[in-house]
């Protein structure tokens, strides 16, 4: 005996909606999977806990904010070498296949993660000063 599955027009475009959904998920995470996995295993990889201690964090607001700037410019130091080689690959493997343009779009594309990294405290100790400051 065959099970049928009875469905309203309005459930079945929600079934078929939901089925659209998980597969562009689906592709999302097969096309740029290796991009979050590099972040979450850099992101492992660099925390580095030996410059903390409980001390620290008993410590004026200050002194925390020199430890977070300690540790933040480690991890920039990994991360710039990591974005060099993983760049310098990619974009060579690239060019060899013949797509000279796409490998200055992945040279620009590190570029601009790296610079991302670099702003970030500077952007948010000017957020942090306009509003410690008053306007």
């Amino acid at each position: 005996m065959e099970i049928v599955y009875k469905f309203s027009k309005e459930g079945y475009k929600q079934a078929k909606a939901d089925a659209l959904l998980v597969n562009q998920l689906k592709n999302h995470f097969r096309k740029y999977g290796r991009y979050y996995l590099t972040g979450i295993t850099f992101s492992i990889l660099s925390l580095d806990f030996s410059g903390i201690s409980s001390v620290a964090f008993a410590a004026s607001l200050t002194g925390l904010n020199a430890g977070g700037m300690s540790i933040y410019w480690k991890i920039i130091a990994l991360a710039k070498w990591i974005l060099i080689v993983k760049g310098t690959f990619e974009a060579i493997q690239t060019a060899i296949d013949g797509e000279t343009a796409k490998a200055k779009e992945i040279f620009i594309k590190y570029c601009l993660c790296f610079i991302v990294m670099l702003a970030f405290p500077y952007a948010f100790s000017e957020i942090e000063g306009a509003f410690k400051g008053g306007l």
